[in-house]
């Protein structure tokens, strides 16, 4: 998903909720993430100490998305425009003619913008429990 680079595209988000939900201690972020970005480093940077490094928060799990319907233009007449369809942004004009986005059974995800993302305590504890490859005091002479 994201081409030739071998790592997320650096963002910005905001924190918006924290959960340790069964331990998992669990972050929320809104900001920008698409598919791909799981496994990706959360970092911050410490205001206090403006040219201090940054550190490491969390890692990206992925992203909440919402299911809705498709929605599709009908053409319709002037008059059988209804108040509350123009009210509610169904009617559309384009070339001199009328249309009501009409909603399909067809249904579409779509990202919300909200990260999910596990502390690196929660990662560090994973990591251990599943080592993969060799581990730090492992010598290769």
């Amino acid at each position: 998903m994201n081409g030739a680079f071998p790592v997320a595209f650096i963002k910005q988000a905001v924190m918006s909720a924290s959960t340790n939900d069964h331990g998992a201690g669990v972050i929320f972020l809104d900001g920008q993430s698409n598919p791909g970005f799981s496994g990706a480093p959360v970092v911050y940077h410490d205001l206090v100490k403006n040219d201090g490094p940054y550190k490491l928060l969390a890692v990206v799990s992925g992203f909440r998305f919402d299911r809705s319907r498709v929605l599709k233009p009908v053409e319709i007449s002037a008059d059988a425009v209804k108040p509350e369809d123009r009210a509610r942004g169904r009617i559309v004009s384009k070339n001199g003619h009328l249309y009501k986005l009409t909603e399909t059974e067809d249904l579409v995800d779509f990202n919300t913008g909200i990260i999910a993302a596990y502390g690196i305590n929660r990662a560090l504890d994973v990591i251990k429990k599943n080592p993969i490859g060799p581990k730090a005091d492992d010598s290769f002479k």
